[in-house]
């Protein structure tokens, strides 16, 4: 058995993968673990360390994963059989600390239909056909006020945008094309300069890109944090050993002066594969900072790593 750990960056649709020799692998009881977290009118199918499978009232077929450590729901998949090849239903996840990640239905492992994110507080909802963002998506603050407008086509930001603040002012608008910002206008703000911006007029790139064409310095940042990645991550052995795969999502802030600090972990699968993520994380050298108005500013970055047996 192959172990691979590929690593894929928000903006980057490609993985790269660490090998490992096998090892032995003595399989363990764990079909009682999780018996308290059925469903009302289920029965039990299977159950590892960190997952269990049920068959519900209705005939469907649901795979619960959990962070085993504090048996804290992470993801509810629905499927139309006991194989689990057909992700058909309602899903939602949930992150290490509890709180809702994002709902909504998947029809043959895709998604679909109408989608609800949520994220430090705010919320995005919207439209997936056949996977992709479509349409119009609005982001909405913890009161229900409307932050933001964006328009999708086929999974890329494409049309017009537009952002308010917290008092109500629409402080930004333009267009997108392929994902490109095309055309922008900022109109005044006064609200608190942000301690850290979630998005930036120019965003921070891994070091090693400095003297690339604006162009190409995206792709060649994002190759070279590949790289730097998959040459120092392990798959640690509890996760090879109990069969643990999945993908971890971690958030760092790129500073002022490029430097990495302030790194969490969002979804860590187990403390052993959140560990070595945030230890991979704290060797990275200095980055390119992000800038907005032309200043460099602190920008949060966000990561996630897939971590797979075949």
């Amino acid at each position: 058995m192959k172990r691979f750990v590929f690593v894929l960056l928000a903006s980057l649709l490609v993985g790269c993968f660490v090998p490992y020799a096998g090892s032995n692998y003595t399989k363990v009881d764990y079909s009682n673990k999780y018996v308290d977290k059925l469903e009302p009118g289920s029965t039990p199918v299977d159950a590892g360390y960190d997952y269990s499978v049920e068959k519900t009232a209705d005939g469907k077929f649901v795979k619960k994963v959990y962070f085993p450590e504090t048996r804290q729901l992470t993801q509810f998949i629905t499927y139309t059989d006991k194989t689990l090849n057909v992700a058909t239903g309602p899903t939602r996840e949930w992150w290490d600390d509890g709180s809702l990640w994002f709902e909504g239905d998947l029809s043959n492992g895709k998604r679909i239909g109408e989608f609800t994110i949520w994220n430090d507080g705010n919320v995005s909802k919207g439209k997936y056909v056949n996977g992709s963002q479509e349409g119009l998506w609005l982001g909405l603050d913890s009161l229900g006020n409307k932050r933001s407008e964006m328009n999708f086509t086929n999974g890329k930001r494409n049309g017009s945008f537009k952002i308010w603040n917290e008092e109500g002012k629409l402080v930004r608008q333009g267009t997108y094309k392929d994902n490109e910002l095309e055309k922008e206008e900022k109109f005044e703000d006064n609200s608190p300069v942000p301690l850290v911006f979630k998005e930036v007029d120019v965003q921070p790139y891994f070091s090693g890109c400095e003297t690339q064409p604006k162009e190409e310095k995206k792709k060649c940042a994002e190759t070279k944090m590949l790289q730097f990645i998959y040459s120092n991550i392990k798959y640690p052995p509890m996760a090879r050993e109990n069969g643990i795969q999945g993908t971890a999502y971690l958030t760092f802030v790129v500073e002022k002066d490029g430097s990495v600090t302030n790194i969490k972990t969002k979804r860590g699968i187990i403390n052993e594969i959140q560990n070595e993520c945030e230890r991979v994380l704290r060797l990275m050298p200095k980055w390119e900072p992000g800038y907005q108005d032309g200043k460099p500013v602190r920008v949060i970055f966000n990561i996630p790593v897939k971590f797979k047996l075949e």
